[in-house]
């Protein structure tokens, strides 16, 4: 297992990703996160947690200023946090969702 407390300055983040040999838990702790989890957008906030299966296509944004979140990933691997992703059909079109969601 690798974890990690992360934060993401506002707009900021890989592209629309999967991880293919990893189960993902991430609990904000401070400010807002879009969320674009399979087919579902979500924003989160503070206390609120999210589960990532591994080969699930995610990615977030923080809104509204930047935003903290623990992160688990397990199995490990080198313990690097961005190892072990591939970018995921629809990236491209992810990306746009997200200026919509901070209206």
């Amino acid at each position: 297992m690798k974890a990690g407390v992360v934060t993401k300055p506002e707009g900021v983040g890989p592209p629309l990703h999967e991880q293919p040999n990893e189960e993902q838990f991430t609990l904000v702790l401070e400010g807002k996160l879009h969320y674009i989890l399979g087919d579902e957008e979500r924003i989160l906030e503070s206390g609120d947690l999210i589960h990532i299966p591994r080969g699930v296509a995610h990615r977030s944004r923080a809104l509204d200023g930047p935003a903290t979140f623990f992160t688990v990933k397990s199995p490990a691997g080198s313990g690097d946090l961005n190892e072990d992703h591939q970018r995921a059909k629809r990236d491209e079109e992810a990306e746009k969702s997200y200026p919509e969601a901070s209206g």
